[in-house]
């Protein structure tokens, strides 16, 4: 994600392999105050984000249509329940990246809170922004928390690097193998079904990226790295699946079917 902001605001990220979370404020300490004591009445200006693949309020069937105004839907019902949306709601394409936005309000006995909350699609990466002001910084605040929204770019999913190995079945199926020869753990974080639908067997190993479990990475690469291709990708008859046969074990002679599911035109393991 990359975005634009004043320079004499405070940024505070926090970037993992699959999410990243933000904050941009004009005064830290009175965000804090508006938000923890539902006081309005500081002059603050702000922006939240998140962008991952998998967001808690947004649901996996609202996920999985791609559609933000559903994802919309979700938010709203979760997060703006305090607040009260007001006009229309604004839907748009840009730069390849689909958007659905609604302004708000929040009053309280100390002021009123204006803004709008935004979800940002870009293929499985899904972005989630609230963005606003108090009334007493309106003027100053709400046309700079605007700019930055509209400046936010939510990259595609997953990075230039591994798109090609994730092209065809076979290439993702290699890239575990490759992983396990190589002792180079870094693409198998992109390896898994960015929806979670996925099973335990297939997480553990794109969780090897960041784990720590030295004993499963010690078992993945006696495993994987005699791993071969053992015939050709069935294709499910709708596209979205696929079935690889390969071998694998110690001896790179024992049996096995990789499924994987296909999102956004790339190749995820499911499960075997």
């Amino acid at each position: 994600m990359s975005l634009q902001y004043p320079p004499e605001w405070t940024l505070d990220a926090t970037e993992k392999t699959d999410r990243v979370q933000i904050t941009i404020v004009s005064d830290q300490e009175e965000l804090v105050k508006v938000m923890e004591e539902e006081d309005y009445s500081p002059p603050v200006g702000f922006l939240a984000g998140e962008v991952g693949l998998e967001l808690d309020v947004i649901s996996v069937s609202a996920r999985l249509s791609g559609d933000p105004e559903r994802m919309l839907d979700d938010v709203m019902e979760s997060v703006l329940a305090p607040f009260k949306p007001v006009g229309e709601r604004s839907i748009g394409e840009r730069d390849g990246m689909r958007f659905a936005s609604q302004r708000f309000e929040a009053s309280s006995a100390s002021g009123t809170l204006q803004g709008a909350i935004t979800v940002v699609v870009n293929g499985v990466r899904i972005g989630l922004f609230i963005s606003g002001a108090t009334l007493a910084g309106a003027d100053e605040y709400l046309p700079l928390a605007q700019a930055a929204t509209d400046s936010i770019v939510v990259h595609p999913w997953p990075p230039e690097a591994v798109q090609a190995a994730l092209s065809t079945p076979e290439g993702t199926l290699k890239a575990v193998f490759e992983a396990a020869r190589t002792g180079d753990f870094t693409v198998l974080a992109f390896l898994c079904d960015p929806l979670g639908e996925n099973n335990l067997d297939t997480q553990r190993i794109c969780d090897l990226a960041e784990a720590a479990d030295g004993f499963f990475r010690t078992s993945f690469v006696e495993y994987f790295r005699s791993g071969k291709l053992n015939g050709e990708a069935v294709i499910s008859v709708d596209g979205n699946t696929a079935e690889v046969p390969f071998l694998f074990g110690p001896n790179g002679d024992q049996e096995e079917t990789m499924r994987l599911i296909k999102r956004n035109g790339k190749w995820y393991l499911l499960d075997y």
